[in-house]
């Protein structure tokens, strides 16, 4: 008789395309080959409001359900930064009034599904967990923590320290990690190395590349969210810096929504693009820059490596800089020098490009292909009894 596996996501839709959100679509598809699989989340699709935009309280995702819970408190971003900050300065001393109150002015606050799990416990045999941050996992797992997978998606930033986390992250738990170091960042947050874990990541496949035009310009390329928290405006900062100095023609392309202010001739913001455009663009860059300094994995830079296309990182991401020693398929910049430095290294370095590139396709199809990771995330969830 196959396993019922409740797959705990506070959002879960084909719309989004990266991470935690991808993370869930990843493993339910995989999940769903293997086990009876049932998906619980919210009728959001957006982290910022989360206004319940999506009706259907049930719908089939291939052979699996999902199911649909409300979310009772739409978020406003300007009152949860400003008791974010408040409580920023005051760890570990914050009341569990006030912790609560965080949870709910961040969001998913979604009683009914947090009622659902726990009316419902004995109805699955494991429940897994997506991203340690949010009310979802650290209410819905209260209960059945000794049948739950919590897939952490873990950053070394200040909610990590916040005494509900330390609380309720504990050994009865099993885990799933992306990379060695996001457990060791655990281990070193919450002072003790799990008994039951896995590193898994997620599988990426090979973008499909179709026969579209190339652009006619020269060009580096971002791909994500356009704001603050990723990096973006320094990058932009940096980029126009290094082509002021060396008086170059590269331009500079940036793929994803967000605040698009700073865009010029030598800056490109497509917004929201096609599937077909964005991979045609991956595949014609000189390399791709991730400037973010929290990643627990980084699903653009795989997608990169296995077009063969290298990449320049933040240094300050433990993960990214991670990857690129681990495959040598990378290099990354801590500041405006080091930005300059990487940056004409590889523009004058066409055949360690190359290289690097082709490291990349193999560092991905030797740690994160369907079928490895698969395999790990079954014996996880086998491992549950």
């Amino acid at each position: 008789m196959k396993k019922k596996i409740a797959l705990v996501s506070p959002i879960f839709s084909h719309h989004i395309s990266g991470g935690a959100e991808k993370h869930a679509l990843n493993f339910a598809e995989l999940l769903s080959q293997e086990f009876e699989l049932e998906i619980l989340s919210t009728q959001a699709l957006d982290y910022i409001t989360w206004k319940n935009v999506i009706p259907q309280k049930a719908e089939k995702f291939g052979e699996a359900l999902i199911r649909r819970f409300p979310v009772k408190q739409s978020r406003s971003i300007k009152t949860f930064n400003r008791f974010h900050e408040k409580l920023i300065q005051k760890i570990p001393e914050i009341s569990e009034e006030e912790m609560f109150q965080w949870m709910k002015l961040q969001g998913p606050y979604c009683p009914e599904l947090i009622d659902f799990i726990h009316q419902n416990e004995n109805t699955y045999d494991v429940f897994i967990f997506m991203t340690y941050l949010y009310y979802t996992t650290i209410y819905g797992i209260e209960k059945v923590k000794n049948k739950s997978i919590c897939v952490t998606t873990l950053h070394d930033e200040p909610p990590a320290y916040f005494p509900i986390f330390k609380k309720t992250l504990t050994n009865e738990i099993t885990y799933s990690f992306n990379t060695p170091e996001e457990r060791d960042l655990f281990k070193k947050i919450y002072s003790y190395e799990p008994e039951k874990y896995s590193i898994i990541g997620m599988h990426i496949d090979a973008p499909s590349v179709f026969s579209l035009k190339s652009p006619d310009f020269e060009y580096i390329l971002y791909i994500g969210r356009i704001d603050a928290g990723k990096g973006v405006f320094t990058l932009i900062e940096q980029f126009t810096e290094w082509k002021n100095k060396y008086n170059s023609n590269l331009k500079l392309v940036l793929i994803g929504g967000g605040e698009h202010g700073l865009a010029g001739e030598n800056v490109i913001f497509t917004g929201y693009i096609s599937e077909e455009e964005k991979v045609n663009y991956l595949k014609h860059t000189l390399f791709l820059v991730n400037p973010s300094h929290l990643e627990s994995f980084s699903i653009v830079v795989m997608e990169s490596w296995l077009l063969e296309i290298p990449v320049l990182v933040n240094a300050d991401s433990e993960i990214l800089r991670a990857h690129c020693n681990r495959s040598n398929a990378g290099l990354y910049y801590s500041d405006q020098d080091s930005f300059s430095a990487t940056m004409n290294y590889l523009l004058l370095n066409s055949d360690i490009r190359r290289k690097m590139g082709a490291n990349g396709k193999r560092y991905v199809e030797m740690n994160y292909t369907r079928d490895i990771v698969q395999k790990k995330l079954f014996s996880l969830v086998n491992s549950i009894s």
